[in-house]
């Protein structure tokens, strides 16, 4: 065999393993990749599922006790008498000392009992500002700004939480808005209190580690709590509930809407706390994937923003939070 034939089969044999070489790197790179994939994926969702977990905590830590002022508020067997006969002057004088005393008792220190019969609100602050004339106007329900009491009044079984504003106030609230009942079942009323939304959006929302975002939403998916303030100001302020931005708002694509719009309503249908993991496509963030977990906590919430969609449930009162961990982005 000549050394110039040598030299061309050992030349051809090199470029045969330089070939494979890269061959089977390149598999292996891509297999690697693809599994890398699923690992970041996997946890994703499995941190967002967590993350879920503790804000729902932290969500029920924080309204649970509110919740339960409120409604031993409405139960107050004086506070019932008044709302049935409200001109009673003894019962007014026993009836606003008792709201009195929930203030004291409520985080944000403040009350509103309003009397269906008369259409009377009351209302005082953390500064007492109104003591001496709690009655601070009459619901008009020609008043589109008024428009959650009535629609609380006819549609609310026992409570409902929800996100506005009230221009008569000034303030922009979480309010926790509960039914007073006579002894017949009669709606007499609506009693409660609010927790300042800045606080609540401060402890609740924005108080994460970074990458991660969480959303809170009423049943019929109308965003409650963002990290973006411009989002829950302009569905506080929109009279218009269907211009109010939803959590299917922030997703960028219809098919990945429709799955969590699914998603959500196996929970409700499910009838107990649970939770279900999506990939999502949000709008923020410049088109990136993220990972979600939607958890429906055991608490009752319910919303009169979205009146038509939630009718159904609102017996049940479904609460979301939706936590999401930006996992990798398109390029």
């Amino acid at each position: 065999m000549s050394a110039a034939r040598f030299s061309s089969l050992r030349g051809r044999f090199l470029l045969l393993v330089v070939g494979v070489f890269f061959g089977v790197g390149a598999l292996s790179v891509a297999g690697f990749l693809r599994v890398a994939d699923g690992i970041i994926e996997s946890l994703g969702a499995g941190y967002a599922k967590q993350y879920a977990s503790q804000s729902r905590g932290a969500i029920l830590a924080r309204i649970q006790r509110e919740l339960v002022l409120a409604q031993k508020l409405v139960a107050s067997p004086l506070l019932r008498q008044w709302a049935a006969d409200e001109e009673n002057p003894e019962l007014r004088r026993l009836a606003l000392a008792e709201l009195d005393s929930y203030r004291e008792l409520f985080a944000d220190h403040s009350y509103f009992f309003a009397i269906d019969r008369s259409r009377n609100y009351y209302f005082n602050n953390a500064e007492n500002e109104f003591a001496g004339r709690e009655l601070r106007y009459r619901l008009d329900p020609a008043d589109p700004t008024l428009a959650w009491y009535f629609a609380t009044i006819q549609k609310v079984d026992r409570f409902d939480l929800h996100v506005d504003n009230n221009p008569q106030l000034g303030v922009t609230k979480l309010w926790i808005n509960a039914i007073v009942r006579g002894e017949d079942g009669t709606k007499l009323g609506v009693g409660g209190s609010g927790l300042d939304l800045s606080a609540f959006l401060r402890e609740i929302v924005r108080s994460v580690d970074p990458g991660v975002e969480v959303w809170l939403s009423d049943d019929a998916g109308t965003l409650q709590g963002h990290p973006d303030d411009a989002l829950i100001q302009s569905n506080a302020t929109t009279r218009d509930e269907q211009l109010r931005k939803t959590i299917y708002d922030l997703v960028s694509d219809e098919a990945e809407r429709a799955q969590l719009r699914a998603a959500l309503d196996a929970l409700a249908r499910a009838g107990k706390p649970g939770d279900a993991q999506l990939v999502l496509t949000a709008k923020a963030g410049a088109g990136s994937r993220r990972s979600a977990t939607c958890r429906k906590s055991a608490g009752r919430r319910s919303s009169s923003s979205i009146r038509p969609r939630s009718c159904g449930s609102r017996r049940s009162g479904r609460s979301w939070s939706c936590s999401a961990l930006r996992c990798w982005r398109r390029s």
